[in-house]
């Protein structure tokens, strides 16, 4: 005796549509998949390579962190080199020439808002007893 596929209820039987009424009509449910023993190996390393990979990059994050600032400042250093490749410098020296001129760029700048930066830190000190007796009051 051949099985006989399970049946359920149309679930539109709710909706009465008057004498075409398809809702007594038993509509087949659908077989569950037939997974293979190999099919549920490549899913179980899947996840697991998955969770691995998160937890890899929950504890190593500062460091990929760095590696991706680096990635970013030799794209951004490359066509300057190149450049300064083409006037005769060698590459290392003109990696070394883009550094120097970073530092200066900074220091020029830490220079010019240091003396800003010590006056409003001075006046801030001085308000801070004020701030506090109008806090407490």
């Amino acid at each position: 005796m051949a099985a006989q596929p399970l049946l359920r209820k149309n679930p539109l039987h709710i909706l009465n549509f008057g004498e075409n009424d398809m809702s007594n009509v038993p509509t087949p449910i659908p077989a569950p998949p037939h997974w293979t023993f190999g099919q549920v190996v490549w899913g179980t390393l899947v996840l697991t390579a998955v969770g691995l990979s998160f937890w890899l990059l929950s504890q190593f994050y500062q460091l990929l962190f760095i590696l991706f600032i680096a990635i970013i400042i030799g794209t951004v250093l490359r066509p300057i080199v190149v450049w300064l490749n083409r006037w005769g410098v060698p590459p290392k020296a003109g990696v070394v020439l883009v550094y120097l001129f970073f530092l200066a760029g900074l220091v020029g700048f830490g220079v010019l808002l240091f003396p800003l930066i010590a006056e409003q830190s001075a006046k801030i000190t001085a308000a801070i007893p004020d701030y506090y007796k109008s806090v407490r009051e």
